[in-house]
């Protein structure tokens, strides 16, 4: 009796009823409640809406704004705003978000909530998730009013708005991208006037990781969700995407380190659950996987095939494949009619070496799988299987009838990709490029743009280089100089900046690309930003400048990875050999003939038989290395091109002899491709000159025969014409040389490729005497010049150019360029003739002093030069 007047009492034992499942007793105690207190009680009608809510979601919505259409009958302002937000979340709570944001705005009416922020901002939030631009306008407009215009919150409302409207942009052309970009700036503006004033406020930092990841910039958008969170941000949804960020990233620890600061039960039976096991399994905490592997379990009875894969995936990682198997095939006995099971079941069979039992899942997957899927699917698995033939066929077949397929045609065309037939690759990139598929995502077109691009830097036509920088964002003046155009640098993704490092990085050769593409990896890096294969393309370009110091380190991360890329690990072990650093060198290539051992698909597959032969060399055991090679190129499965490796060996070992016969042996055979024969014919021979020991009339005479063959088989091979003018070349036939590389450039072949541009500039200027062919010579390095760029090779020889044309000044400022950019024994060489004819004498000295200290004899030289480096020698007294 004390009590029966008292609503919490009242409204305390129906919330009881309800968690206990008991919905009438509830009801029963509502109405005796309401016979007692009446009906106008805020807590009552609260009640009773909750109770409406759990007894019939469908009618709910009328029926609890039943409850709120008398509210304005509440004497007390304060009942009314409390009955109409307590019903608003009860509505919310329900997903009726019209209904509840209808009921707040009732309540922004009340006089005393009119200037009430934190009610605005959230009927803000509710018309950006209705898109209710001009409600969005609207609530700005009130919220400026209540705080003035200098407050922080109507600015970041209005950026809100702004990221909003930038993601209803179109993003197709390049309009429609400035025009987005545009936007997104005019909201970064608006969050940094919020900064300047709540400078530790999370919100803001979540806003432009929104930002960030609209653009692309997901190593910035890391950086602010850690801001964020920095600053107080609990909210499981934004660690869940830190998290993600970070794992997609591959950047394990600073994800452990995020999912450390949520408590337990967060982690139980939930995405971020799953994600944290994921993250364990990476850093090899096989305790903490299992342990999260016990509280994120597929449910018994459960339908979610993909739930059961992650499992089994899950298992296979902790070394637990007798636990995953089942899982892996209940998930294909669920979902047999999908691709993901049999791909996932053919690569836990493949890494367990049990190939074999595959042929039993493509059986059922040639069964059970639809027509439109059945192909594609083969073909991934017989891909992972290693059965490259198998699987090419499957995805030609794949394509037919599928041409016009963007998800076919990607998945086709990084197939090639993958494999390294950029040829096949090309015309499926340029159909997603140019939207000869149907509806491509703009994600597919910039991967498809991306990798056309990689493919047209890696080859020698300026012209398809210079397309290749245009497909990311690159450009050269008509200098060949880089352009540097700092707002749009601003607005490219992550994304894009690594692949315009990798395009630049395909032509390190030039200096001005290599120092830009390690300018922009270093800036990634920075913000870890970068994948282990990019890392790695800084690795390289460090060792390219001699930066040894610098790149090991980064190597030596790689090769550590609790999965290291063989090519990484083969790479550093050709370096360290380089670097005579043999213990290590050692110890990596054991590793690596472990890795082999367990993943490669065939011998020599990660280059450790290669390697192992290598070291056996520079060991002084040249003879071992030459009996593996031996038997590796004469296993059954062995290509006809790793005849090459044995070639290379010899020519290393300076055995020029067995090598050419070995050559003759191999045309003899004809089995290996006579480009790749062809050229290791043309290098041995090389090698013989500048040994010393040139081969006789006939041995030369023997490989031009079979290369004219060879090109009279394949006309339109411009491999074998370079490889003959090269020949031409060697053996002092000027005019036979000259001759092909003119045919190299014809309109029909290659018309700007570098290799012949250069070749035939040096040969006008050096071997003519006629007056017009120099100027044709500075005409051809030019245009070889302004297409690719002031590469050092290619100024080198304007510079020789410039010479024979009497314009010492020029050659001598190409020549200190090309010195300096590539300070090679010819280069300075160059450069001290050019200082010796401009009767410079100390410095023609000091330069061929430091030459030759580099190694530069005669012999290495072109034939034509090394009369011209003799006399030079006599002139300044060198010995």
């Amino acid at each position: 009796d004390k009590w029966k007047d008292s609503v919490d009492l009242w409204t305390a034992r129906i919330y009881l009823e309800l968690r206990d499942k008991k919905s009438a007793e509830a009801h029963e105690i509502l109405r005796e409640a309401k016979s007692k207190l009446g009906d106008r009680v805020v807590l009552l009608r609260l009640a009773e809406a909750r109770l409406l809510a759990e007894a019939d979601k469908k009618t709910a919505e009328v029926a609890i704004n039943r409850l709120a259409e008398d509210a304005a009958k509440f004497k007390n302002e304060e009942d009314q705003a409390r009955l109409l937000s307590g019903l608003a979340d009860v509505q919310l709570s329900l997903e009726n978000v019209k209904a509840a944001r209808e009921l707040w705005q009732r309540m922004a009416k009340l006089p005393t909530h009119q200037t009430d922020l934190s009610l605005h901002l959230l009927l803000f939030d509710m018309a950006v998730k209705a898109e209710d631009e001009d409600g969005m306008r609207r609530t700005l407009a009130k919220i400026r009013d209540v705080e003035g215009n200098q407050g922080p919150f109507h600015r970041y409302g209005e950026a809100l708005r702004l990221i909003w409207q930038a993601k209803k942009l179109p993003n197709e052309t390049e309009e429609q991208q400035a025009e987005k970009q545009k936007t997104l700036d005019q909201a970064r503006g608006h969050l940094d006037r919020v900064q300047s004033i709540r400078p530790n406020w999370s919100p803001v930092f979540l806003a432009r990781a929104q930002i960030e990841r609209m653009t692309g910039q997901n190593d910035q958008a890391i950086l602010n969700l850690q801001q964020a969170i920095d600053f107080g941000e609990t909210n499981p949804a934004v660690i869940r995407d830190q998290v993600e960020l970070l794992t997609n990233a591959g950047r394990y620890k600073e994800a452990d380190l995020v999912l450390k600061r949520l408590r337990d039960p967060l982690l139980v039976n939930s995405e971020l659950g799953r994600l944290a096991t994921v993250v364990a399994v990476h850093l090899k905490n096989t305790d903490r996987a299992n342990a999260l592997m016990q509280v994120n379990r597929t449910p018994e009875g459960s339908k979610d095939y993909r739930q059961l894969l992650w499992e089994g995936r899950m298992l296979a990682e902790t070394s637990k494949p007798k636990e995953a198997e089942p899982k892996l095939r209940q998930a294909l006995q669920m979902a047999d009619r999908e691709a993901e099971p049999y791909v996932t079941l053919v690569q836990f069979l493949v890494r367990q070496k049990r190939e074999k039992e595959a042929d039993a899942i493509l059986k059922q997957a040639r069964e059970r799988l639809p027509a439109d899927r059945l192909e594609l699917t083969l073909a991934q698995c017989y891909e992972v299987l290693g059965q490259n033939k198998s699987a090419q066929a499957r995805y030609e077949e794949a394509l037919n009838g599928h041409r016009q397929d963007a998800t076919t045609v990607r998945r086709v065309a990084a197939f090639y990709w993958n494999a390294g037939q950029l040829e096949q690759a090309e015309p499926l990139l340029r159909d997603i490029i140019e939207k000869r598929v149907k509806k491509p995502s703009s994600d597919g077109v910039n991967w498809a743009r991306w990798h056309l691009a990689l493919v047209l830097a890696s080859g020698t036509d300026y012209g398809r280089f210079r397309e290749a920088m245009g497909l990311v964002g690159l450009k050269l003046d008509a200098n060949g100089q880089l352009i540097r155009d700092a707002e749009r640098e601003r607005g490219d993704s992550t994304d894009s900046k690594r692949f315009q490092a990798r395009v630049l990085a395909a032509q390190a050769g030039h200096r001005q690309f290599r120092q830009r593409a390690l300018e922009m990896l270093e800036a990634l890096e920075r913000t870890k930003a970068l994948g282990p294969d990019d890392r790695f393309i800084l690795a390289m370009l460090y060792e390219s400048e001699a930066a040894w110091l610098k790149a090991k380190p980064i190597l030596g991360q790689l090769v550590e990875a609790s999965e290291p890329a063989p090519r990484h690990l083969a790479y550093y072990v050709q370096a360290l050999l380089e670097h005579k650093d043999l213990e290590e060198a050692a110890k990596m290539v054991d590793q690596l003939e472990d890795l082999e051992a367990k993943r490669g698909p065939d011998q020599n597959a990660f280059a450790a038989t290669e390697l192992r032969a290598r070291l056996l060399e520079v060991q002084g055991k040249g003879d071992a290395a030459l009996k593996r090679l031996e038997k590796l190129v004469q296993r059954p499965k062995a290509k006809p091109e790793e005849v090459l490796l044995v070639l290379n060996s010899m020519r290393r070992q300076k055995r020029f002899a067995e090598a050419l016969d070995r050559c003759m042996k191999t045309w003899a055979e004809k089995k290996c491709s006579p480009e790749v024969i062809g050229g290791a014919s043309v290098a041995v021979l090389r090698s013989m000159q500048a040994n010393g020991t040139p081969a006789t009339h006939e041995q030369v005479l023997l490989i031009e025969t079979n290369l004219k063959k060879s090109l009279e088989t394949n006309p339109k091979s411009v491999v074998l014409m370079l490889h003959l003018a090269e020949l031409y070349d060697q053996g002092g036939k000027w005019a036979e040389a000259e001759a092909m590389y003119r045919q190299v450039l014809l309109p029909e072949n290659e018309p700007k490729n570098v290799v012949a541009l250069n070749n035939l500039a040096w040969l006008l200027a050096q071997q003519s005497t006629e007056p017009q062919k120099h100027q044709e010579a500075l005409v051809r390095i030019e245009s070889a010049v302004n297409g690719i760029g002031r590469r050092a090779d290619l100024i080198d020889t304007r510079g020789l150019v410039y010479l024979k044309l009497n314009e010492d000044a020029a050659a001598l400022a190409d020549f200190r360029e090309a010195a300096a950019d590539m300070p090679t024994p010819a280069h300075l060489f160059h450069l001290a003739r050019a200082h010796y004819k401009g009767r410079d004498k100390t410095n023609a000295f000091k330069v061929l002093k430091q030459a030759r200290e580099q190694g530069l004899q005669a012999s290495s030289l072109h034939p034509v030069e090394q009369a011209e480096y003799q006399r030079l020698l006599e002139e300044l007294k060198i010995r």
